[in-house]
């Protein structure tokens, strides 16, 4: 009987993970992961750096429920595999139980950690619900897609900074070679005058 019970609950999970996010809001029936812009998975712009959630619970009845972050990956037919809880680092959603209230709506925000972002390429997580409904455990994930990120782009108050600091070394290397120079024209003193002239040499007093 555990057997069974085990084997069922990793088909539904293995079910939930495959299709949750292409085909809709992720939910088990009772309890749902709703995107803030009300679509049925997260797709971020390149400015974006969090993602926010609802956790809602459908039933008349008090529900418990786990979050958290994990990757993802796009098969060549197109499936989603899901990875385990702690696979995506630059989601920061810890893992999370909770007792939802009867109807009850709870918010999540999850910041990005860009700095673990890939450049130039696109990266997928996906925030994965368990609920536990009778002796089954119930796994959905919703898809998180982030478009790749070029190289940060120096700000331009920072930029102009630098400019300036550099030309300051500059002009400060220029008066400090001006004023050894003519410390050295000092010391060596004032030049001899001579000539020739149709008489013979010039003197000079």
């Amino acid at each position: 009987m555990k057997r069974t019970a085990a084997l069922l609950t990793a088909t539904v999970a293995a079910l939930s993970l495959t299709l949750a996010g292409p085909a809709g809001a992720a939910g088990t029936g009772e309890v749902e992961v709703v995107p803030a812009d009300g679509g049925s998975a997260f797709h971020l712009s390149p400015s974006q750096d969090s993602i926010s959630f609802e956790l809602v619970n459908l039933a008349d009845s008090p529900r418990p429920a786990r979050i958290y972050a994990a990757s993802a990956t796009r098969s060549d037919g197109g499936g989603i595999g899901v990875g385990a809880l702690g696979s995506a680092p630059w989601l920061q959603l810890p893992e999370t139980q909770v007792m939802l209230a009867p109807k009850q709506t709870r918010t999540f925000t999850a910041p990005l950690d860009t700095a673990l972002l890939p450049v130039g390429r696109e990266q997928l997580g996906a925030v994965v619900l368990e609920a536990v409904q009778g002796s089954v455990t119930v796994r959905v994930a919703t898809l998180v897609t982030v478009p790749g990120r070029t190289p940060s782009a120096v700000p331009l108050p920072t930029l102009v900074v630098g400019v300036a600091v550099v030309l300051l070394a500059v002009v400060g290397l220029l008066l400090l070679v001006a004023r050894r120079r003519r410390r050295d024209d000092n010391a060596a003193g004032p030049a001899p005058l001579s000539g020739t002239g149709p008489a013979g040499a010039y003197a000079v007093n």
